[in-house]
């Protein structure tokens, strides 16, 4: 009996302790546990409408947060009430401006116009007399420009410019058309009512400005980089100069050419050199030794043929030489059988071609093949 009771004792001790144990564990639960025991879920009241953008300043919105939730509750709105501007006013997107006194904002069932005074005039804004239309908005340190507005319209006025003035220079200055050179200290600029002169000292004299030695004149004024460029002026004409370009190359042929100053011909085999303004023609050199001959019974001289009849000139390899026959007989020349008689001269190195002269008459003969 008594071991009975030693042993329920003993087992009631141990139930004891493993509660107490279970308890002190229970308490000791720390912080941060990973087991999170809250799982409710915000929620608006009825009435209301739940959202995720935050309630703003003025508005009529409270913050519902649980369990590390958050959500934003407004007044839930029903009503199919649309916004409209009074009578006399229009309604227009674009929100009312600070300065805009006339201009209202209109919401219902959360839309929002902007309303503003309705414009219903034909009047139309006039510049003030002595004053131009212009469309050129007036700069900010224009005090001579005003805004004129009216019915919606904007125009802006000007001082009207109304003169009969004429440019002139003052005497003994004459009037020019050439703008003063940046070194023309006695030169300036006259303008009136949008005309132009200049005005230099007034020279009683013929003398024209002509540019120094080495240098060429151009048409218009000297540009601001061209250092080698200056005005020079006479008797109140000034004209421009610029330094004339350094060359003293010669033009020359090849060494198989002769050069000479007679142009090239269209089907000639001549060819054109030019260098610095300097221009020559080039010729194949000819080769040859052959001395012209006059004919049997003709003299030769160096004394040129002129209105001489009966007189011919020979020229073959650059050497020219003058024939004189006996005029006084009655023979004529003629071509052999086969050939052809002509008035023109034979060609240089033309083979089928020979001169015949009789009596002072004269005759080119050519083979009729040929």
């Amino acid at each position: 009996m008594n071991a009975q009771n030693h042993q329920r004792r003993l087992i009631l001790s141990l139930c004891v302790l493993a509660l107490a144990a279970f308890t002190v564990g229970c308490d000791q639960e720390e912080p941060g546990d990973p087991i999170d025991q809250c799982q409710a879920i915000p929620a608006c009241e009825d009435g209301e409408s739940s959202s995720q953008d935050a309630c703003g300043e003025d508005e009529d919105c409270r913050t519902e947060t649980m369990c590390g939730s958050t959500i934003y509750c407004r007044a839930e709105i029903n009503c199919a009430a649309v916004p409209m501007c009074d009578d006399g006013q229009i309604q227009g997107p674009t929100p009312c401006g600070d300065d805009e006194a006339d201009c209202q904002e209109v919401t219902m069932c959360g839309t929002t116009i902007y309303c503003r005074p309705e414009i219903n005039c034909d009047a139309v804004p006039v510049c003030p007399d002595g004053t131009a239309e212009s469309n050129d908005p007036c700069a900010d340190d224009e005090e001579e420009c005003s805004t004129e507005s009216a019915c919606g319209q904007t125009i802006h006025c000007r001082p009207e410019v109304n003169c009969g003035a004429v440019p002139m220079c003052a005497d003994g200055e004459a009037e020019s058309q050439n703008p003063c050179a940046d070194d023309e200290g006695e030169c300036s600029e006259v303008t009136e009512c949008g005309s132009t002169i200049y005005c230099r000292p007034e020279i009683n004299c013929a003398a024209e400005p002509v540019c120094p030695q080495g240098t060429v004149q151009i048409e218009g004024p000297c540009g601001d980089d061209e250092a080698d460029c200056h005005a020079e002026t006479m008797c109140g004409s000034t004209i421009y100069c610029r330094s004339e370009p350094q060359c003293d190359a010669v033009p020359a042929c090849e060494p198989n050419e002769s050069s000479s100053d007679v142009p090239c011909e269209d089907d000639e085999a001549c060819r054109t050199e030019t260098l610095c303004g300097t221009t020559i023609y080039c010729r194949p050199e000819v080769m040859c030794q052959a001395l012209p001959m006059c004919l049997e019974g003709e003299e030769a001289s160096d004394v040129p043929c002129e209105d001489d009849f009966g007189c011919v000139e020979e020229t073959l390899c650059g050497t020219t030489i003058y024939c004189r026959s006996d005029t006084n007989c009655d023979a004529a020349p003629f071509c052999q059988e086969g050939e052809e008689a002509s008035e023109e001269r034979c060609a240089e190195g033309e083979a089928n071609c020979y001169r015949n002269t009789v009596c002072g008459d004269t005759i080119y003969c050519r083979s009729a093949e040929g």
